[in-house]
C-alpha cells in the first residue's frame, strides 16, 4: 500500500515537472521567435528609412565648379549649373567618383549642393594678366590655350609699387574683364 501511494505521488510529481519543463520550452521557443520577428521587422524598417533619406542629385540641386588656377596669383573661377540627367539619383560615393574621372574633387555634397573643386597650373582662358616685363607693368591676354598674348605695355615701372603689389605683379594677377585691369592700373598710378 506504501508503494502504491509512493508510486502515484512519482507518478503526479513526473507528470507535473514534465509538463511545466515542456511548457516552458514551448514558451521560450515562442518568445525567441517572436523576438526575432521583432528584430528583422525593425532592421527593414531601418533600411527602408535610410534608403528613403539617401542623400541623392536631383533636378534642384546646384552644382558649383571651381576652376583654380595656379599660374601667377591664384585665381578662382566659379560656375554653377544644373545637374545633367545622367547625375540625377546619383548618392556621394557615386557622384565623388563620376567627377574624379573628369578631373574635380568634391568638397561639398548635400541634396541642395555640390561644390567641386579642380586645379590647373596654367593662366585662365579668356581672361587678362597684369605682369611684369623687364621692370614695367604690362597686361596679356590669355588666349584659349592658357597662353598669353601681349596686348599692351603700360610706362608704370614695377619700382615704384610697394613690395606686397610688386611681388604680385612679378607673378601676375589675373582679372576677368578689361575694366578691372584699367582700374588696378589707376590704382598704381595715383
Amino acid at each position: 500500500m506504501f508503494n502504491s501511494k509512493l508510486s502515484k505521488v512519482l507518478l503526479i510529481i513526473s507528470i507535473v515537472v514534465i509538463t511545466f519543463v515542456t511548457s516552458y520550452i514551448y514558451t521560450f521557443k515562442r518568445t525567441n521567435d517572436k523576438e526575432a520577428s521583432e528584430i528583422a521587422k525593425t532592421k527593414v524598417n531601418a533600411e527602408t528609412l535610410n534608403n528613403d533619406y539617401k542623400i541623392v542629385i536631383n533636378n534642384n540641386t546646384k552644382i558649383t565648379k571651381i576652376n583654380r588656377y595656379t599660374m601667377g596669383m591664384v585665381f578662382e573661377k566659379k560656375t554653377e549649373e544644373k545637374p545633367d540627367s545622367n547625375l540625377i539619383g546619383m548618392d556621394k560615393d557615386e557622384a565623388e567618383k563620376y567627377f574624379k574621372n573628369i578631373g574635380y574633387l568634391m568638397i561639398e555634397f548635400t541634396s541642395k549642393d555640390v561644390i567641386l573643386v579642380r586645379e590647373k597650373n596654367s593662366w585662365c582662358p579668356g581672361t587678362f594678366v597684369v605682369k611684369d616685363n623687364e621692370g614695367y607693368i604690362t597686361i596679356y591676354d590669355v588666349d584659349n590655350n592658357s597662353n598669353l598674348i601681349f596686348k599692351e605695355n603700360t610706362n608704370m615701372s614695377t619700382n615704384m609699387l610697394p613690395e606686397v603689389d610688386k611681388n604680385e605683379v612679378i607673378k601676375g594677377k589675373t582679372y576677368e574683364t578689361m575694366d578691372e585691369v584699367k582700374s588696378l592700373i589707376s590704382e598704381y598710378g595715383s
